[in-house]
């Protein structure tokens, strides 16, 4: 069984990259009234399967 390091390197980074990829995306689509758009669009979608729209 390894050993860590005095530092406590040896922790894998790739989760904290996604999660700092997933947050900056997050925040820019926030930023742009995305979640208002794809509210709309749905809203849209869903009446017209229902033959109102």
């Amino acid at each position: 069984m390894p050993t860590p390091s005095a530092s406590g390197k040896n922790r894998p980074i790739a989760p904290f990259v996604v999660i700092t990829i997933f947050a900056l995306a997050m925040t820019i689509g926030i930023a742009l009234d995305e979640p208002r758009q794809v509210l709309a669009q749905a809203i849209r979608i869903c009446l017209s399967c229902i033959g109102i729209g």
